[in-house]
């Protein structure tokens, strides 16, 4: 209340992931009596909430795309502030019973989805969730997990993450803590004993956990008393540890704050450390002879529906492979998991190039740290 209405000329706000201040309560809470202030964030913008977006960026004085001040991804892995990567998509399908629930889910969501827009009526919303959670939740997940360990650097997994998908997808537009379910429990428990099952020293770290517990376990990564971590609905933000050079992605999560804050846990800084390595798990869709059986015009509409899926993974692949050390794979083709990359977005009629090169010339405008504006209120992106 004392600062709610505190006004001091001289007084700044910062406000370090400002991302954060677009739910309804922090913008009843907004200091309007501070004139200067300094939103940080690495993403400004809200998935799914353009009006939270719009209200820290009117509240900041400052709108996408360029903000007052940016540092993009490219330029900070080029001046050495972060460190360099290797981004590697790994493919997987859905097993016989997934694809068969996986179908009835899509049959029920044909009446809710406008063909002509590309998008899901508020009805579908509870279907989606049912749907995503397959997805989510894959079995094929766990075995290319396996395979990818068995093959990191001769078996020496020290400095690992894990990134377990969730029971349900988090939900960021009101809540930014993430409360874990029984659902989720189940799911960590199941990946901590696939990891374990190598023979690998491992900790499950989890939303909610206390700060000295939290910060015990992280001590032990950081000095390899434990090799790999599985997290869940953490280490995103917030969190610093700089020792992490590999993270596996079995999360197939679209929202761009999970999965940038997620890669910035692992760009950090680290003595020895020269390069960082991503692995991103991603559900290719159903063969075409799947929707065989179905009639023609469904068949069709039902195929639609998950190459539109399969755009929106595409996003995340996009993001990560354009900043990548091995970005020019798609042009050699001599690596396995981009040549299966490529074969599916020709297949499917999608262009991965243009998402890659529409990200490089982002990055390349927002490169204007040589002149900045001259403003009392502003956001660095």
């Amino acid at each position: 209340l004392i600062l709610k209405n505190f006004k001091c000329p001289n007084t700044i706000l910062i406000a370090d992931e400002a991302h954060n201040l677009g739910t309804k309560r922090s913008i009843r809470n907004f200091l309007h009596g501070i004139n200067k202030r300094i939103g940080l964030s690495a993403t400004p913008n809200r998935n799914f909430d353009e009006a939270g977006t719009n209200e820290i960026e009117n509240y900041f004085n400052s709108f996408s795309p360029r903000h007052t001040y940016c540092f993009s991804m490219i330029n900070a892995i080029n001046n050495k502030f972060l460190t360099p990567y290797y981004y590697y998509p790994k493919f997987i399908k859905l097993n016989e019973s997934e694809m068969e629930a996986y179908a009835k889910y899509s049959e029920k969501l044909l009446k809710f989805f406008d063909f002509e827009k590309g998008t899901y009526r508020d009805e579908a919303s509870n279907l989606l969730i049912q749907r995503k959670r397959i997805i989510h939740q894959a079995a094929n997940k766990k075995l290319k997990l396996l395979e990818i360990l068995k093959n990191i650097n001769n078996k020496n997994f020290k400095h690992t993450i894990v990134y377990v998908p969730e029971g349900f997808e988090p939900d960021y537009s009101e809540k930014d803590k993430s409360i874990l379910e029984v659902e989720d429990i189940r799911i960590i428990d199941d990946y901590n004993s696939t990891v374990k099952s190598l023979g690998i020293k491992t900790h499950q770290i989890i939303g909610g956990m206390g700060l000295k517990e939290r910060q015990k376990v992280l001590d032990q990564f950081n000095d390899g008393l434990i090799q790999v971590l599985t997290a869940m609905k953490t280490l995103d933000e917030g969190v610093d540890i700089p020792a992490t050079k590999c993270a596996i992605f079995c999360a197939s999560t679209g929202n761009p704050r999970q999965f940038i804050q997620r890669r910035g846990r692992i760009l950090r800084k680290s003595k020895g450390k020269k390069f960082a390595t991503v692995y991103d798990l991603i559900v290719e869709p159903n063969d075409h002879s799947f929707w065989d059986y179905y009639p023609k015009d469904k068949r069709e509409k039902l195929q639609k529906m998950e190459i539109n899926i399969f755009r929106n993974e595409l996003y995340r692949v996009a993001n990560f492979l354009y900043a990548s050390k091995n970005l020019t794979d798609l042009h050699l083709r001599e690596n396995n998991d981009i040549s299966k990359l490529i074969e599916l977005t020709e297949l499917y009629n999608l262009d991965i190039f243009e998402l890659i090169n529409n990200l490089i010339e982002t990055d390349t405008k927002s490169i204007n740290n040589e002149n900045i504006p001259k403003k009392d209120i502003w956001i660095i992106q």
